[in-house]
C-alpha cells in the first residue's frame, strides 16, 4: 500500500519530516539506539528516508520504518519535544494521530 492511500498529501509531507527528524543530520533517535527502538536497521531506515513517499508501506522495513519512528517519536525520546516540534511543525497530537492512522489502516 502507498502512503497517499493512508495519507493526504499534507499528512505525506509530515510523516517524511518526521522520518528526517528521526533519522538524518543530528538525529532525534540516535542511530546506534534505532534498531533496537524499532527492530528495522539503519541503512534499511534510511533507504525509506530518502525514498519517501515513493515506498510501499506493507514492505516489512517501509512499514517498521514508519510505525518505529511514529511511535518513538510519541513518547521517546525524552525532553526533546520542543525539537520534534520545531524540526517537524507537529505536536505530539498530530503526530500520535499519524500513527493511529497507520495503524487503523492494518499495516502494523
Amino acid at each position: 500500500m502507498r502512503p497517499e492511500k493512508v495519507y493526504s498529501k499534507e499528512e505525506v509531507i509530515a510523516v517524511g519530516k518526521c522520518l528526517q527528524c528521526a533519522l538524518e543530520d543530528d538525529p532525534v533517535l540516535p542511530h546506534w539506539e534505532f534498531p533496537i527502538l524499532t527492530g528495522v536497521a539503519v541503512e534499511d531506515a534510511m533507504q525509506v528516508v530518502r525514498a519517501w513517499p515513493d515506498v510501499e508501506l506493507s514492505d516489512d522495513d517501509t512499514g517498521g520504518t514508519v510505525h518505529g519512528v511514529l511511535a518513538n517519536l510519541i513518547g521517546y525520546p525524552h525532553e526533546e519535544w520542543e525539537r520534534v516540534t520545531h524540526e517537524t511543525g507537529l505536536s505530539q497530537k498530530e503526530i500520535k494521530s499519524l500513527f493511529t492512522k497507520l495503524k487503523n489502516a492494518a499495516l502494523l
